[in-house]
């Protein structure tokens, strides 16, 4: 597939990534599916001749045979684990471009395994100032100086586990520990959080922007940002970018750029849009990662940015912003998405739809089409990568894609609505309307078999809100916005009202109680049913615990639940 410049289209005409004159347009025949590249060789010459009348039916037969391609293949599995830690893995000598603001973020270093050598104070002195160490023993005891070396085993006693044995640590503390809250209050309703490693960032309801020193607990600054509610954020180089509905029609669809340390706003940018914007029209989700800003949340499309940080150290005028191009292809309002460092970047709509677009690491592979998941029914609520693996959640489902082959290993379904979804290398944590955080193994969704149950993959939950009723959740914008959660590498911040709580599950103060677990259902890989399934079976409602019923049933088999 030939391409130049920006100017291109995928083997779909109604999947654009278009240059910004572009309008588009496009033939609703001509949609890819990833579904339907598929090689004959991989299906079964049986399966293959069948003539299926039921499309539900012939996704779900041509999908098992994908994922007993996976899951069957050791080596794949464990190529797939291998590939996903090492994607996950940043060099903070290469990637970290955020210390000359000061402020540097955990995750940046966490592929760093010190030296024994490098945690003893006087040892690393010595290395840049001989005298002042010299200084230093002249007029110290040898009881300061043992001290200040068992001062100094400690932090290396901190530091090995930090870096070495951290993953088993959090896994355990995921699973069973009651982490520690550090409470946030505001003046009014919160709509969007986000944080930093010294700050957190919140947008109110009222359109002003808060940001907490998490050192101290105290709010820093306050200022208004937008005429009406805040409804994205981020932070990224020393700055604040937020959108927000506005009161003032010339500043509709504008993303601001704010000076973290001081409130200022630096500058703001704005798309070429080619329809007039309404006056409640913003962008709803942000995204910066990898050098790049993606937008969306007005119209069907996601507008991409370039993020270049100031060369002159002088300049406070924040990072230079530069359009680059749009994602075009979407039936409905975009409203998540995921990128990783080779440019994959997953979208989820309003359309129901969860779609992969390929670029390469610099955003220009026009080669590849545009993979289509069209199953979940409902629309998109969140979507993660990690490459190999995807990962999208609608309002009654998750479903684990292997994109290469375009599978949908699993499907996990749920009656409660979920609200939010998160991944990592170990595992995946879902937010819910009944008011818990739960905890799902990643590595357990690869294991060799069609069918898993829902308890062989949950790994625990917390409970951090009161549940809701169906008939105040369907429809409120407010109860889906402080449903969405942050997640670190070690703790979770979530919305109540007007606080935001961060959960630290690194410096845990408890561990969770056995009846907390709950009792979950088994689940099955992707089927023809609608994606909300009740997680409570007949025998459930009617009273498990009842020895007549259990008796009973001990004849009945124990059939998977479609």
């Amino acid at each position: 597939m030939s391409s130049s410049g920006d100017d291109w289209l995928t083997d779909s005409s109604d999947h654009e990534l278009g240059h910004l004159g572009d309008d588009g347009g496009g033939d609703e025949s001509d949609l890819p599916d990833l579904e339907d590249q598929d090689h004959d060789g991989d299906i079964p010459a049986a399966q293959a001749s069948r003539s299926w009348t039921d499309p539900w039916q012939q996704y779900k037969d041509e999908n098992d045979a994908k994922i007993r391609i996976v899951l069957g293949d050791k080596t794949l599995v464990e190529n797939i684990k291998l590939t996903m830690r090492s994607s996950s893995t940043i060099d903070p000598v290469k990637d970290n471009t955020f210390f000359m603001f000061g402020k540097t973020h955990k995750d940046l270093h966490s592929s760093i395994r010190p030296v024994e050598a490098g945690f003893d104070i006087l040892r690393r002195l010595a290395d840049v100032e001989e005298a002042l160490v010299g200084k230093i023993l002249s007029y110290c005891s040898t009881a300061t100086l043992y001290s200040l070396r068992l001062v100094s085993k400690l932090w290396l006693d901190l530091a090995t586990t930090w870096f070495m044995e951290r993953e088993t640590k959090l896994k355990n503390n995921w699973a069973e520990g009651v982490p520690s809250m550090e409470e946030f209050e505001c003046q009014a309703l919160v709509s969007v959080v986000e944080v930093d490693d010294f700050s957190v960032v919140v947008g109110l309801e009222n359109g002003k922007l808060c940001v907490f020193s998490r050192q101290t607990g105290q709010l820093d600054l306050l200022w208004v940002g937008h005429g009406e509610m805040v409804v994205a954020i981020m932070v990224t180089m020393g700055v604040i970018l937020s959108c927000g509905k506005e009161v003032n029609r010339e500043e509709v669809g504008k993303v601001k750029v704010w000076g973290r340390d001081t409130g200022r706003q630096l500058k703001s940018v704005r798309p070429p849009f080619k329809t007039e914007l309404q006056h409640d029209d913003a962008f709803s989700y942000l995204l910066v990662k990898h050098g790049y800003l993606l937008a969306m949340g007005i119209d069907k499309d996601v507008w991409i940015w370039k993020i270049k940080e100031q060369e002159d150290m002088e300049d406070d005028s924040g990072p230079d912003l530069t359009i680059q191009f749009r994602l075009k292809g979407h039936y409905s309002t975009v409203l998540c998405c995921d990128m990783d460092k080779q440019g994959h970047i997953m979208t989820g709509s309003q359309d129901a739809q969860v779609r992969l677009w390929k670029l390469g690491p610099d955003l220009r592979d026009r080669s590849h089409a545009v993979a289509c998941h069209n199953q979940h029914g409902n629309p998109v609520t969140a979507v993660r990568i990690l490459w190999p693996l995807g990962m999208s959640a609608s309002s009654g489902s998750v479903r684990l894609y292997y994109h290469p082959s375009g599978a949908a290993l699993r499907t996990i379904r749920f009656s409660k609505y979920v609200y939010d979804l998160h991944m990592d290398t170990s595992h995946f944590v879902t937010s819910h309307q009944d008011g818990t955080l739960n905890f799902w193994s990643l590595s357990a969704c690869l294991e060799d078999t069609m069918q898993v149950t829902k308890s062989s993959l949950h790994q625990g939950k917390l409970v951090v809100k009161p549940p809701l009723e169906d008939q105040d959740v369907w429809g409120n914008k407010f109860v889906a916005r402080q449903g969405k959660v942050v997640m670190e590498r070690s703790c979770l911040v979530t919305m109540h009202e007007k606080k935001v709580l961060v959960h630290d599950f690194w410096a845990r103060r408890g561990t969770r109680g056995v009846g907390e677990g709950g009792l979950l259902r088994d689940c099955d890989t992707p089927s023809s049913l609608p994606s909300l399934v009740s997680d409570v079976s007949e025998d459930e409602e009617w009273g498990e615990a009842d020895p007549a019923l259990q008796q009973q049933g001990e004849g009945w088999g124990a059939g998977v639940l479609q």
